[in-house]
């Protein structure tokens, strides 16, 4: 590390390599990381399929609903601001949740 970088920044830089002298593996994933890619040329090992299989099982429950909401709703969220997006939003969940409840009572009751 060149030695004109500040403290905080040198660091920043060996927090990945301060885990594996640590531990002696990879740090784990944070959350909201990607994907991780394939090895070009080799086959992906297992632990990393494992790991993009249980991203792939969080990302579709969560994306799914805001996929209906967009397509139902025409849904889109350009606002400024958190707190605008937010009301948004939970109208938006409100709708939906209507929606479910209206179905749902127009259903016969189960046997």
């Amino acid at each position: 590390m060149p030695t004109t970088w500040s403290k905080a920044k040198r660091a920043q830089m060996d927090r990945d390599g301060r885990w594996t002298i640590k531990r002696g593996r990879r740090r784990p994933p944070r959350a909201g990381e990607p994907q991780r890619a394939k090895p070009r040329g080799r086959p992906m090992p297992p632990n990393i399929a494992r790991g993009n299989a249980t991203r792939a099982r969080v990302r579709v429950a969560v994306e799914h609903v805001f996929a209906a909401q967009k397509c139902g709703l025409w849904l889109i969220v350009r606002s400024v601001g958190l707190a605008r997006a937010t009301t948004k939003l939970g109208l938006a969940n409100l709708v939906t949740n209507m929606r479910r409840l209206a179905w749902l009572q127009s259903r016969p009751a189960p046997a």
